[in-house]
């Protein structure tokens, strides 16, 4: 359930920036972000059978991916709305 969550809230940011709303698809960045952290968290113990050491592991690494993707994400939208241009629209 939680996977639908956040490919509902990455499809919802996508929206957002293509339609020339840097803060509401920042948020929703934000929020697709920690959805898919606490999958990365959860998804070996419950899937894997996985101990928690496991488990916090894989969480760790998933916060620093969606960090990183987050951070460039803003910094494209802020550097667009700085330049007064929208992101491109896809043709």
């Amino acid at each position: 359930m939680i996977e639908v969550i956040y490919g509902l809230l990455a499809a919802l940011a996508v929206l957002a920036a293509v339609g020339r709303r840097p803060a509401l698809a920042g948020r929703l960045l934000v929020h697709c972000a920690v959805a898919a952290t606490v999958s990365g968290t959860v998804a070996p113990v419950v899937w894997g059978g996985a101990n928690w050491v496991a488990g916090a592991t894989a969480g760790v690494a998933s916060a620093l991916v969606c960090a990183v993707i987050v951070w460039l994400c803003r910094r494209y939208l802020r550097a667009a709305a700085s330049a007064g241009a929208a992101p491109p629209r896809a043709r």
